[in-house]
């Protein structure tokens, strides 16, 4: 049996892996779908931060360390998914903006996702020694850079 620390580790870097992979999700495109340029990425991109976050939280249960800390940005950030959640559900057309459609696929559950994305993140890369956490973000933003550049040259 995998000791805690090996178990830590890997839900670690599962969810680090699954960070960077969201990174490539502009490159899919799904023929077999309406909107092929649309509701692929999308579904992706959900699919992959409600695992990200899955894995994430089994990880902060845990080991309480992963839980980001308090900071005027995740403040900020979590009063403006806040601020969007009221305005939708006050607006004209609550459920349109909660659910969106199939031609844009945004709407608040895909803000309600790139707020899971930003907890998710915002635990691993603030984890750890301040060499550690820096060369977690060098690889991030390294890959970063590799997705958009094979994104441009492909078109």
């Amino acid at each position: 049996m995998p000791s805690d620390k090996t178990i830590n580790t890997i839900l670690k870097y599962s969810v680090y892996i699954g960070l960077l992979l969201v990174l490539f999700v502009p490159m899919v495109v799904n023929q077999s779908m309406f909107f092929l340029y649309i509701t692929g990425k999308a579904y992706a991109f959900r699919i992959l931060v409600e695992v990200i976050f899955a894995l994430w939280l089994v990880l902060a249960f845990r080991d309480r360390s992963y839980i980001p800390r308090r900071s005027w940005i995740f403040g900020a950030v979590s009063i403006f998914t806040l601020i969007i959640l009221i305005a939708d559900l006050s607006g004209v057309e609550p459920m349109r903006s909660i659910w969106s459609n199939y031609e844009r696929m945004e709407g608040f559950i895909w803000i309600a996702h790139l707020f899971l994305y930003f907890i998710s993140a915002a635990g691993i890369t603030g984890h750890g020694s301040v060499e550690e956490r820096k060369k977690l973000w060098s690889i991030f933003a390294h890959v970063s850079l590799f997705a958009s550049l094979i994104i441009g040259i492909h078109g």
